[in-house]
């Protein structure tokens, strides 16, 4: 009688639990490498649309200045009368827009009697800009706050603001 031995196999799957956790490996890896870089993407898109809300800002700064220094004789903001804004295309006047704050207001350009105050919004573009000026009469100077948006309205609006007294 012949006996047959027969010999167990020790040596079988190791290749596959070696490619198993090599395979596990090389997912994670991706993974991190594909977050990361989607991080850097979200970042760098909002750099972009921050530069475009200090743009904003600024147009909207140039544009109140222009209304007080340059509009002849008599500023656009004067406590005692009315006055119009012509900046990027628009006419602005008291009423004549809806500005997007919180709650909204309509504009108001000059004309204030004891409110000094002047508000008012320029769409440019995709983004817009809220302007607010304030003519102090007892300490004779100037303060215009312009707010530049990237968006007019929406979840991911970004603010930069710019403000100057003289």
């Amino acid at each position: 009688m012949s006996t047959y031995n027969k010999k167990k196999n020790t040596d079988g799957g190791y290749a596959l639990y070696t490619a198993i956790i090599l395979t596990g490996v090389l997912i994670l890896v991706a993974y991190a490498t594909a977050n990361l870089s989607v991080e850097q993407l979200l970042l760098s898109t909002s750099g972009s649309e921050s530069h475009i809300a200090f743009y904003n800002a600024d147009t909207g700064l140039e544009c109140a200045l222009m209304a007080d220094v340059k509009n002849g004789s008599i500023s656009a903001f004067d406590n005692t009368t009315p006055g119009t804004v012509r900046c990027n295309g628009q006419t602005i006047t008291t009423g004549n827009e809806t500005i997007q704050t919180t709650p909204t207001q309509a504009s108001r350009v000059g004309g204030g009697g004891s409110n000094s105050s002047s508000i008012f919004q320029i769409n440019i573009g995709t983004g817009c800009a809220i302007v607010t000026v304030t003519k102090n009469v007892v300490a004779p100077n100037t303060i215009i706050q312009s707010r530049g948006y990237n968006l007019c309205s929406g979840s991911r609006r970004l603010e930069r603001g710019v403000t100057i007294q003289y």
